[in-house]
């Protein structure tokens, strides 16, 4: 891998040096097993909940409206972010992006 290094902070080399720290303590087998892990992990897809409990929806949905009705509502927010957050939490369960955090990381 040729990876160059702004001359700013070498931040990405502290980085990369913490990661190859960290990896050092776990053993091969303990990585082995974890790579298997996730290559079940892209094997499952979470089902959708029978009976989705909206209510978190609901509520973010009202708070994003109060928002733009007392005007404290602007352009550069993370409403939409917190609405997919919410909606796939209650269609997959609340649990739902720790199961994207192990199939991506």
């Amino acid at each position: 891998m040729n990876v160059k290094v702004l001359p700013s902070n070498g931040q990405f080399y502290k980085d990369f040096k913490a990661i190859e720290m960290s990896l050092n303590n776990y053993s091969t087998e303990d990585l082995v097993r974890d790579l298997e892990k996730r290559k079940e992990l892209k094997n499952i897809k979470p089902p959708i909940i029978d009976n989705p409990d909206w209510s978190n929806v609901i509520n973010l949905a009202e708070e994003i409206t109060e928002s733009i009705f007392r005007r404290n509502y602007h352009e550069e927010n993370d409403d939409a972010d917190f609405m997919y957050e919410a909606v796939m939490r209650a269609l997959y369960g609340l649990n739902y992006f720790e199961w994207v955090n192990k199939l991506i990381r």
